[in-house]
């Protein structure tokens, strides 16, 4: 576990199997406290839940974690925002070879088996578990005797049972069943209120958890507009991605989506000779790892603006001192993006790099060692000011702004001149979605809980939270 604040600086390291391996999800911050989990070992050889308070320097053991009370948790914690547990999916318990949720409270240090997964059509559920109006979903791998036209579905859970409430919805089926590899879900999954949006190796895909209804967004033409997406970035109702096979250059695509006019667009063919590695927006522009077979890798940028935009490189990568072979995830915070590479670097062992988009200035945040830890292949990155963790500070001088009511059901209006736009972030610090020219904040099909908004306007930015109830 570690920070960055001008310095870098090791808050724990895991020196022995007893605390668990494996720290690959970005922890949650729950007052002055970091939670997180380990995947594997510990006492149980099963992982553990751990804590790391920022107030007193102090790092907890929470619960170890076996087939008594679950064991190998998936993808990291997420806050319940019903009772404000920390909630997690397990692999598999001593009642429960599917797996099922696990609770801790932070406020009661009570660890908890909430349910075991008990339905046959449940094979493997491969995420955290999503919450949308007090109920709860997860994203899992059909049953064998289930499969029919999708490999994947959502279920809602009855968190106190496990059990299935209805039934599972396939993720962007086809009756063909000679496409039935084209369903796989092979993207990162992007929740805005109600709506889940991600990529499989044959279409982009929506999903409505009000409804429970799934839709195909758009199907790709293997030949034009490649297949097997890897990864989705959301701006506003804008939807980018890209493809790995296929295209015209047999290679995979950059490719756009518009929620609003329901249009798909190819921004640019792959290079034969390049691929590409996570995606960000910043702006008007994304942002990407770039691999060129000539030149060796590069951060590329593509301003959405251009007639025909294309990455184009705007900072080159020394394999010596920021490294090489990049993780999937790419991060953004106040126009800079981070992001992490596995190999090379000063100690040949990977680092975290840093890129300033507005000087499009490339720099190394930290060379990882034996003694920092190594090979974060999965590590997603979980970015706060180090003194104002929720950003509610950060206000250029503007003093503050009056967004009313607040507390509200849904509904907020800003009150400030000369709006350019606001973008919403949950509690994390995750992008939620980004408005322009209008100062209604509409939270309606979001859950209760904290969010935080920052407007920009002709004469800076400011930040506020919201309580939506």
């Amino acid at each position: 576990v570690y920070k960055r604040q001008g310095v870098y600086t090791v808050l724990h390291s895991f020196t022995s199997d007893i605390e668990g391996t494996s720290v690959n999800a970005a922890p949650v911050l729950v007052g002055s406290k970091l939670y997180g989990i380990t995947e594997d070992k510990g006492l149980y050889g099963g992982g553990s839940v751990w804590s790391y308070d920022l107030a007193t320097n102090s790092f907890s053991i929470e619960a170890q974690l076996g087939y008594e009370n679950g064991k190998n948790p998936l993808s990291g914690l997420v806050l319940n925002p019903v009772n404000n547990e920390l909630n997690y999916s397990i692999e598999q318990t001593a009642n429960g070879a599917k797996g099922g949720i696990n609770s801790f409270d932070a406020s009661s240090n009570s660890y908890n088996n909430v349910s075991n997964y008990s339905d046959n059509d449940i094979q493997t559920v491969i995420n955290k578990p999503i919450y949308y109006n007090n109920k709860t979903f997860v994203i899992t791998q059909l049953a064998s005797n289930a499969i029919t036209t999708a490999v994947f579905g959502v279920a809602e859970i009855d968190i106190n049972t496990g059990d299935v409430i209805g039934t599972i919805i396939p993720i962007a089926p086809d009756a063909d069943p000679t496409k039935l590899l084209n369903s796989i879900v092979s993207t990162n999954i992007v929740q805005e209120g109600s709506m889940l949006y991600g990529g499989t190796h044959g279409s982009l895909f929506s999903f409505d958890l009000a409804t429970m209804t799934s839709s195909t967004l758009h199907t790709f033409s293997s030949t034009k507009e490649g297949d097997a997406s890897d990864g989705i970035s959301m701006t506003g109702d804008m939807i980018y991605g890209f493809n790995t096979h296929g295209g015209t250059n047999s290679n995979g695509t950059i490719f756009s989506y518009n929620l609003t006019s329901n249009t798909f667009a190819i921004l640019e063919e792959t290079p034969s000779n390049s691929s590409y590695r996570g995606i960000i927006s910043s702006g008007n522009y994304l942002f990407t790892v770039k691999l060129d077979s000539t030149v060796g890798y590069s951060i590329a940028s593509m301003d959405l603006t251009a007639n025909a935009p294309v990455f184009s490189s705007v900072a080159s990568i020394d394999s010596t001192t920021i490294g090489f072979q990049p993780g999937p995830n790419l991060a953004e915070y106040n126009g800079v993006v981070y992001g992490i590479m596995n190999d090379g670097g000063t100690n040949n062992l990977g680092g975290i790099f840093k890129l300033e988009t507005s000087t499009s200035t490339l720099s190394q945040v930290l060379n990882f060692d034996e003694t920092t830890g190594f090979y974060s292949f999965n590590t997603e990155l979980l970015i706060t000011p180090a003194e104002d963790p929720q950003g509610l500070n950060d206000n250029d001088g503007m003093g503050n702004i009056y967004v009313y009511p607040n507390p509200s059901s849904g509904i907020y209006t800003i009150a400030i001149e000369d709006i350019k736009e606001f973008s919403l972030y949950n509690n994390l610090g995750t992008l939620l979605f980004t408005k322009e020219g209008t100062s209604e904040v509409n939270l309606t099909n979001y859950s209760s809980g904290l969010y935080i908004i920052k407007v920009t306007t002709t004469k800076g930015e400011v930040t506020e939270k919201l309580i939506k109830e």
